[in-house]
């Protein structure tokens, strides 16, 4: 093939393409639509369920743009576009808290979508959401009966107390026992006279606005006369137990207390029954921990030294249970497809997350702490000995000890290999020339552009990466096949 020299607007044009070329090997072009990533969300969960009103979360990464519309789709014909609202938790995360109030019971598809500031659509993340009907049974309990015992004819006070924990008491039923009853809103304070002596058992429960009944709890009265002998020994009387905290959840310790009198002053020891199988003797105050939610019957009575014993005291305690964290994966990282960089996050809907652990599918793990809700720890990093895809794992701990299931990514390892020596190809090279003002012979390879770094011989190749190429004896203007050694 005959050498042909290459005109000089040909060079300058090649010249600018290289610089152009340089640019983008730096990593600092603006942001333009040709090169905005778009955006993903990450998840989408639920906080909360009260009644019919849902209050959901969702999670998104956006890492250059900016957002312009959060799209939310709940499933029962409502869409809902955002246009603000959200917060950024992290480097390129952001979240968002909405609520919806559907109109019936049942399982609905939320639908996320988002939109970022050059109009690219995310993947749309879809969550079921379950909204039924929950109601918890009321619980009662007697604060005070004074005086117990009583005289026939004397006015005793009774007082108990209605809690609903998923709403609220409307009616109180007393039944003194003697074949007299009473109920009706807020009555929980009530007075009853006993016309003759006797032992009488009193009961009491409560109705909540969802028409739901408490159990019964119950306490003996006992009426006697002055003018009667009295025994020897009288057995002793609790006329109060409370427990804190009012609303316990599972695992929390429970403080009970009870409050006894023995009319002959003597020693009480108390026997507690904690109505989960558990049965204890010890002081007036103990400390139990419930395993399981539910509502829960606890009896206790007191001792004396001489071995009378009270009737038992009953009341209810309402345990909550324990739900369990969310895990999220909030941004995974990597410049050289080795060394990677993770950052999560969790949620706890009755507490907070205090801890996480991350399994790298290497068997490397790592713990750590976290300082609440929805708020990432440091980016952490993690590099990789061998190449392949890793299955990476994070979960996250509340502050009941209960543990989140596993949110997972995957990650492409490459881990280049060590090259002692090499032999580059035979390449087809033209378009020779020199370029304008530089005074390097501009070349054309396998598609790629390559120019002399100065008179040696030596060129430069611009392709993903730069490498040197030594060509044997080159012209200065010449089409044909060359054997080349690559240098490092």
């Amino acid at each position: 093939m005959r050498a042909t020299k290459i005109p000089a607007v040909l060079a300058i044009l090649t010249l600018t393409l290289l610089t152009m070329t340089v640019s983008a090997d730096t990593g600092c072009p603006a942001v333009d639509s040709s090169t905005d990533q778009p955006p993903r969300v990450i998840e989408i969960s639920v906080y909360r369920i009260s009644g019919k009103t849902v209050e959901l979360i969702g999670v998104v990464e956006d890492p250059d743009s900016g957002l312009r519309k959060w799209i939310w789709d709940f499933g029962d014909g409502t869409v809902v576009n955002k246009t603000g609202g959200w917060s950024k938790i992290g480097d390129s995360t952001y979240k968002m808290v909405v609520q919806h109030t559907y109109s019936d019971y049942r399982t609905y598809w939320v639908k996320l979508k988002v939109i970022d500031d050059w109009l690219k659509e995310s993947n749309v993340e879809t969550v079921p959401v379950n909204v039924k009907k929950s109601n918890y049974k009321p619980v009662v309990r007697l604060i005070e009966i004074t005086p117990n015992p009583a005289q026939p004819g004397e006015k005793i006070t009774f007082v108990a107390e209605g809690i609903d924990p998923d709403g609220h008491v409307v009616t109180y039923y007393w039944d003194f026992g003697d074949g007299k009853k009473t109920n009706g809103a807020n009555l929980t304070r009530v007075m009853h006279t006993y016309s003759k002596e006797g032992t009488y058992v009193l009961k009491v429960k409560v109705k909540d606005d969802k028409g739901t009944y408490s159990d019964v709890v119950t306490r003996e009265i006992y009426i006697r006369s002055e003018s009667k002998p009295k025994p020897k020994n009288k057995p002793p009387l609790i006329s109060s137990v409370d427990f804190t905290p009012r609303e316990p959840s599972v695992g929390t310790p429970v403080v009970f207390r009870a409050t006894a009198l023995d009319p002959d002053g003597d020693r009480i020891a108390f026997e507690w029954k904690f109505g989960d199988g558990t049965i204890k003797s010890g002081g007036a105050k103990i400390t139990h921990i419930y395993r399981k939610e539910g509502a829960f019957t606890v009896k206790v009575r007191a001792i004396d030294q001489k071995g009378a014993s009270s009737p038992f005291y009953t009341l209810s305690v309402a345990v909550k249970g324990n739900k369990p964290p969310q895990a999220t994966i909030v941004g995974v990282r990597t410049f050289d497809n080795v060394t990677f960089l993770f950052q999560g996050m969790g949620i706890d809907p009755d507490g907070q997350v205090v801890a996480y652990q991350w399994d790298f599918g290497d068997g490397e793990k790592v713990n750590g702490s976290l300082e609440g809700n929805s708020i990432p720890h440091k980016f952490l990093n993690h590099t990789y000995e061998r190449s392949g895809n890793y299955t990476v794992k994070f979960r996250v701990r509340d502050d009941k000890g209960a543990w989140s299931l596993w949110a997972t990514t995957r990650v492409t390892v490459l881990v280049p290999s060590k090259v002692n020596s090499a032999t580059l190809g035979t390449f087809d090279f033209s378009n020779v020339g020199i370029a304008v003002g530089v005074g390097a012979i501009i070349v054309s390879v396998a598609g790629y552009l390559a120019y002399r770094e100065s008179k040696s011989s030596t060129f430069i190749e611009r392709s993903k990466r730069n490498r040197k190429i030594v060509v044997r004896r080159p012209p200065r203007s010449a089409s044909g096949v060359y054997r080349n050694t690559p240098r490092n």
